[in-house]
């Protein structure tokens, strides 16, 4: 499906995979909604994350060392946990058999010694 003008696929693909290797279209997505912020007049950086999970069936042909049931939901499957800015702009996606425990799970995922979010984490506070 790429336009007729465009080189072939695995060129296109190598340049993208280089890029992603470099680090290149991190930095392009975070430009962007830097940007995005701005001209909504917001703070170029997030002050406010909202933290969300979802349970995910998974196929039988997907190894049981991806997968794990989550009692809660009752799903044999993977889950996925997602972090957006209040505009909707994803800051941080994970995925995790579903068995993984609640409280922690942030910093599993991202590879970080100290919590992402959640208690613990640089300047967490409980709003009720």
């Amino acid at each position: 499906m790429i336009p007729s003008d465009f080189p072939p696929w695995a060129t296109i693909y190598g340049h993208f995979a280089r890029w992603a290797r470099q680090g290149v279209v991190s930095q392009i997505r975070d430009q962007l909604r830097r940007a995005i912020r701005l001209c909504k007049g917001r703070c170029p950086s997030a002050v406010t994350l909202i933290v969300d999970s979802q349970s995910v069936k998974g196929s039988e042909t997907v190894s049981k060392a991806t997968r794990g049931f989550d009692p809660a939901k009752r799903i044999n499957g993977r889950k996925r946990h997602l972090v957006v800015d209040p505009d909707g702009l994803q800051r941080y996606l994970a995925r995790n058999p579903g068995c993984s425990r609640p409280g922690g799970i942030a910093s599993r995922s991202w590879g970080c010694e100290r919590p992402v979010v959640g208690p613990g984490a640089p300047g967490f506070r409980c709003i009720s």
